[in-house]
């Protein structure tokens, strides 16, 4: 990393002693709302000032919700083009609903985790299922899979990891009044994709690799959630980068489809790095020395949420080592300036580069907003 390349590194962090209380079925301590959103995303609300570009008061920041952008009309770009260009898209990733009562617990596609050996043999035989539906499930990322073809629609706008481990009903957007009122057409599309999820739902129930996983104890892949905006793919679909926020923000790093759509709001780009060293070669020849960049870190959150302590404090330790670590190498030399630490409960820690080589400040607040 060239000197001045990159000034202030933040990191959205999990805070453990805010996690819920394990999901208990018949509880409805986590029905997720459109009026809720999750405290991680409220921060980077107001790291990328995306109330300012929206017009809104700075004071409205804490109204963000799981709606205020739009998540299912953004999919995520990736690095591998779908094909064929001009086709219908549709995001469908795997996950595992367990049933209670009218209500399920959503399992996400990370929590499933599936080896690729598995993902290709899911993906392979629904592909031969489909066959004669003129619809084909394309796997981008293990954790990314789409539709594309024809008699798609659009279905449910929240992403699977924005109801991560809540207690959610059957048709959870159902819940949420559209505007203007979907028209007939549409309702009677979305009642014919969700008879094709029914059927593959069933093909999973007995696929080998569901077989095997429960034989191990380990969550099924039950079917396919349906979300976003059907999309027709094409090239250059990307916002360009406007030079104001570029001087404030060079990129953020992360899965999240919420954070690309809050990228993609504020025309800031989305860098492909798993560790800092990573962002650091993508960053090479900037010069900006006003620049910074935002990282989430969710795999870790997302384990609290499942209750799973063990994969927390592994997601944990992994990011500490991949990015934590070589930051403050980074910050002590003298080639990173800033590295803001930002957490769910509302606290965040400013570490500064050492002056003369004396020694770094640590500040602790908590956020009054």
């Amino acid at each position: 990393m060239g000197d001045g390349c990159l000034h202030r590194l933040t990191l959205l962090l999990p805070a453990r002693q805010t996690v819920p209380d394990a999901f208990e079925p018949g509880s409805d301590s986590r029905q997720v709302s459109e009026h809720t959103a999750a405290p991680w995303q409220v921060s980077l609300s107001r790291v990328l000032n995306l109330e300012q570009i929206s017009g809104q008061a700075p004071s409205s920041a804490n109204r963000i919700t799981a709606y205020s952008l739009p998540v299912g009309d953004t999919l995520t770009r990736e690095p591998n083009s779908l094909d064929p260009v001009g086709q219908s898209v549709l995001r469908a990733d795997p996950v595992c609903l367990i049933p209670d009562r009218d209500r399920a617990l959503l399992m996400p596609p990370e929590s499933l985790a599936l080896t690729d050996a598995e993902v290709t043999a899911l993906a392979d035989d629904i592909n031969q299922f489909l066959a004669e539906d003129k619809v084909k499930l394309h796997v981008a990322h293990p954790h990314r899979w789409y539709l594309i073809g024809e008699g798609l629609c659009s279905m449910y706008r929240l992403p699977p990891e924005q109801l991560a481990f809540s207690g959610v009903g059957v048709d959870a957007d159902a819940e949420v009044a559209e505007t203007p009122a979907p028209s007939g057409e549409l309702v009677a599309a979305r009642r014919r994709l969700r008879g094709l999820a029914s059927e593959i739902e069933m093909f999973l129930y007995t696929h080998p690799v569901n077989e095997a996983r429960r034989e191990r104890s380990q969550p099924v892949v039950s079917g396919l959630y349906l979300w976003g905006a059907v999309s027709s793919l094409c090239a250059g679909s990307i916002a360009a980068e406007d030079d104001s926020a570029a001087e404030r923000i060079v990129g953020v790093v992360g899965d999240d489809p919420w954070l690309h759509s809050a990228a993609s709001t504020a025309q800031v780009p989305v860098v492909e790095a798993a560790s800092f060293d990573e962002l650091c070669q993508s960053l090479q020849g900037l010069g900006d020395e006003t620049s910074g960049v935002v990282v989430l870190e969710q795999h870790e959150r997302l384990h609290l949420l499942a209750s799973d302590p063990e994969r927390a404090t592994a997601a944990q330790a992994q990011f500490d080592a991949l990015w934590i670590q070589p930051a403050q190498a980074a910050l002590r030399s003298g080639q990173l300036q800033q590295i803001h630490y930002q957490y769910d409960n509302g606290q965040f820690s400013l570490e500064t580069a050492p002056r003369g080589g004396a020694f770094s400040r640590w500040t602790k607040r908590l956020l009054g907003r």
